[in-house]
């Protein structure tokens, strides 16, 4: 029996390709909607699910650790550009809802207001563990990546702060403010005179810019792909 306990549903099938071995068990995706079927594998034009998977037979066998659900898997011959679709698919996905975000810039502010998760939300969410999953990640790093990308997904960056809320904008500050500034964090202000973006444009709150999230986004992908290999 062969088991790989925190690989993904791709990384186990990729495991056994030999034509002596066509399937085998994994109790990798055990309980989950691996097995029960409906994960996105397409979406049409308007981002609906045009393709979900089909559910997969699962047995019971006795482990270590108790009883486990495992999962009947296809072995395969892994076709890796299609593995790696993933991250043109979350770049897509992301500068996607960046464009809804950047047409209604008040929404970021009312969505930092929210105390509980939507429907609509837990679905863009689902949507990406899906894609990533798919694509070759564990729940391990998929987990991990949800943490990095933070409210990206949604189209902006949440901001920890805004100089605006506790009474003052570094747009609006003369320069006896500035130079007070300056002694006391030098760097910081130094940084903030050369990257202070203007209220008007592709920026979403006080330091949000359409560059600056590509900048990230990319960073992220491309530090996640090392990692899936």
């Amino acid at each position: 029996m062969l088991s790989a306990q925190r690989g993904s549903p791709c990384t186990s099938k990729t495991a056994a390709p030999s034509p002596q071995l066509p399937a085998f068990f994994t109790a990798t995706g055990g309980g989950t909607q691996v097995a029960e079927g409906g994960l996105p594998w397409g979406y049409d034009d308007a981002g609906g699910v045009a393709v979900a998977s089909p559910p997969k037979e699962t047995r019971h066998f006795d482990t270590p650790d108790g009883e486990k659900e495992f999962v009947l898997e296809e072995a395969i011959v892994t076709d890796f550009g299609l593995v790696r679709a993933w991250r043109q698919t979350l770049h897509r996905r992301f500068l996607t809802a960046r464009t809804v975000m950047l047409r209604h810039p008040w929404a970021p502010g009312l969505l930092n207001t929210r105390t509980t998760v939507s429907v609509g939300v837990y679905a863009i969410y689902e949507a990406l563990l899906a894609t990533m999953v798919e694509g070759g990640f564990s729940y391990h790093l998929a987990h991990r990546a949800l943490h990095s990308f933070g409210s990206m997904p949604l189209g902006f960056v949440q901001e920890v702060f805004t100089p605006a809320a506790v009474g003052g904008d570094a747009r609006e500050m003369d320069g006896a403010e500035l130079a007070q500034m300056a002694e006391m964090v030098p760097h910081v202000t130094a940084m903030m005179a050369s990257e202070i973006h203007d209220k008007e444009g592709d920026v979403l709150g006080w330091c949000d810019s359409q560059e600056e999230f590509e900048f990230t986004l990319d960073l992220l992908l491309d530090g996640f792909a090392r990692q899936v290999g």
